[in-house]
């Protein structure tokens, strides 16, 4: 499965501690890419196997992350920073581009990613062998996922909600009948 995740931070904190309101405000949002797979047995909790409960795992690998951080105050105006992968570029508040850099230590979070998985389906008889399946997956990581590296970042964790829509065609199989 493919999935974006991701995350937006807040941070507001004065520039003049003595008799002054001033703050400077820097907002930040990542967004991830992961490559996950998801390993979860369903188990049917009715006798017309309509309802159904999954318990298992994920592994995610990451493929591909970008952001932007937004820094503003009343002195010094609005500026933006936007970054893909390992590139940084520096916006002025014109719209020019005011710096560019490749960072190595850009990507403070960790490659892979794991967790549990919970979800629950039921299933809508369309007709005689065509259903409908409508399954909702609660997926909880595990893992911290910022690079231990970097001991400013708070640890973090993926959590996502999935709402799956199916089609299932059911094929009848041919038996050996002994009359």
């Amino acid at each position: 499965m493919w999935e974006q995740k991701g995350t937006k931070a807040e941070l507001n904190h004065p520039l003049n501690s003595v008799n002054d309101n001033t703050i400077q405000q820097i907002i930040t949002n990542y967004t991830y890419n992961y490559l996950t797979i998801g390993i979860a047995p369903k188990f049917y909790i009715d006798s017309s196997n309509k309802f159904s409960i999954s318990v298992g795992g994920y592994y995610s690998i990451i493929k591909g992350s970008n952001g932007v951080i937004r820094y503003s105050d009343p002195k010094s105006g609005i500026s933006s920073n936007k970054f893909k992968g390992r590139e940084w570029n520096g916006f002025s508040p014109n719209g020019g581009i005011s710096s560019s850099t490749f960072i190595y230590g850009l990507q403070a979070f960790e490659k892979n990613d794991f967790g549990i998985t919970l979800g629950f389906s039921y299933s809508f008889l369309l007709i005689k062998q065509n259903s409908l399946v409508i399954q909702l997956n609660d997926s909880y990581g595990l893992n911290d996922v910022y690079n231990k590296a970097y001991p400013e970042n708070l640890p973090e964790r993926n959590h996502s909600i999935n709402l799956i829509v199916g089609y299932v065609y059911n094929r009848n199989t041919l038996r050996n009948k002994s009359n």
